[in-house]
């Protein structure tokens, strides 16, 4: 199970963030939205910049450009932008772009192999994203899964205190409770 679900949380948030910085860098002045070629054009204001992170979410604007530009007008408006980011949370995010986001992100190897590997049990409903609500029920269905276990454990080493060890002597306790009275 995922040990830091707070991870996929940030995730989230810092896809929103590299998304929507991506998407600044290559507005140009006075632009409305931007293009392919504008995408295209902005990787030297990434490395210009030090942000070499933006690239990857710039080539996921890119890939997924048709998809964003609901309008067909060729561009990506800043409400279609909007619209992406704010429907991100909800509707999830897929095998390939939590890879993607989670590369750019700076979150540890670990926890991204960790949420991968477990990409199917937080998948709640099947299908194929893993969305802030899905998060929200495996972590706290993790939490209690956890408590439980924890009982457990500590039910069944306690187990020796309510019974006697095999290896007492009765004659003895009850001498003892014999001596005791008299």
């Amino acid at each position: 199970m995922v040990t830091n679900l707070g991870s996929v949380s940030s995730l989230f948030a810092s896809s929103y963030y590299g998304l929507q910085n991506a998407y600044q860098m290559a507005l140009q002045d006075g632009a409305t939205g931007i293009t392919q070629n504008d995408l295209l054009n902005s990787g030297s204001k990434y490395l210009y910049y030090g942000n070499s992170n933006a690239a990857s979410f710039s080539s996921y604007l890119t890939t997924n450009f048709k998809g964003i530009d609901k309008n067909k007008d060729g561009t990506i408006s800043s409400d279609e932008m909007s619209n992406v980011i704010s429907t991100m949370g909800e509707q999830g995010l897929t095998y390939e772009q939590l890879m993607t986001a989670g590369s750019s992100t700076g979150m540890s190897s670990e926890d991204l192999n960790t949420i991968l590997t477990n990409f199917r049990q937080i998948d709640r409903n099947g299908d194929g994203k893993i969305s802030s609500t899905e998060i929200s029920y495996y972590s706290a269905n993790k939490k209690v899964n956890d408590k439980i276990s924890e009982l457990k454990n500590k039910i069944s080493s306690n187990v020796s205190i309510f019974y006697p060890d095999d290896s007492d002597d009765s004659s003895s306790s009850s001498s003892y409770a014999t001596s005791s009275i008299i």
